[in-house]
C-alpha cells in the first residue's frame, strides 16, 4: 500500500508509523524532558536562593567576596553546561534584578558596576561564540538582554536644493528629532 503524506486513514491510526519499537525505546531512554534535566542542574543555585546555602556571604557584598562569587557562578555554568544568564547570577548571588541594575548603573569604578560590567562581559561572549551556529537565538539575547541595538541610516536625495529648513521638516516627519 503507498504511503500517503500528511493524511491520516482515521483517527485512530495517526501517528502509528512513529511508533516504532525503535523510536519507542529512545523515548523510554530520555528523562521525562528537557525542563527536568534543566531544574536538575540548577537545583545548587536554587537552594542558594531560597534556602540560603550559601557560604560566601557575610550580609553585604565587598569585593573579594563578589568577585569570588562570580568566578564560582561562571565555573558552576561550565561544570553544568548551563548557559550563564542574568536571571541565574542574580540567584547565584542573591539580589534583585533592581539590584544588579542599579550596581551596574553606578558610579565607574565602584567595585560593583565593574564586576557586573565583566560578569555581563563573560555572558554576552558565549553569545558571540555561538553566533556561527546558533544566529538567530543568540542575536536576539544580546539584543534583549543586553542592550545591542543595530544602527540605522537614513539617506535623503532630492532632485532640488535642499535647505536648511528643509532637514529639519524631514527630519521633524522620521521623528528623529525625539
Amino acid at each position: 500500500m503507498p504511503k500517503s503524506k500528511g493524511i491520516h486513514t482515521c483517527p485512530e491510526k495517526a501517528g502509528v508509523q512513529n511508533m516504532t519499537p525503535e523510536n519507542l525505546e529512545k523515548a523510554k531512554a530520555k528523562p521525562s524532558g528537557d525542563e527536568s534535566e534543566y531544574l536538575r542542574k540548577i537545583q545548587p543555585i536554587i537552594k542558594r536562593a531560597f534556602l540560603g546555602d550559601r557560604k560566601d556571604y557575610s550580609g553585604k557584598w565587598d569585593e573579594e567576596e563578589l568577585s569570588k562569587s562570580l568566578a564560582e557562578f561562571f565555573e558552576f555554568c561550565d561544570e553544568q553546561d548551563l548557559e550563564p544568564s542574568p536571571p541565574l547570577l542574580r540567584l547565584w548571588i542573591g539580589v534583585s534584578k533592581e539590584t544588579v541594575n542599579e550596581w551596574r548603573r553606578g558610579n565607574r569604578g565602584t567595585f560593583k558596576r565593574d564586576l557586573m560590567d565583566k560578569a555581563y562581559g563573560v555572558m554576552e561572549a558565549r553569545y558571540f561564540g555561538k553566533l556561527d551556529k546558533y544566529a538567530v537565538s543568540n542575536i536576539f539575547k544580546l539584543k534583549t538582554v543586553h542592550g545591542y541595538v543595530e544602527p540605522q541610516r537614513v539617506e535623503i536625495s532630492t532632485t532640488k536644493e535642499v535647505t536648511e529648513a528643509d532637514i529639519g521638516e524631514a527630519v521633524s516627519k522620521l521623528g528623529l528629532d525625539k
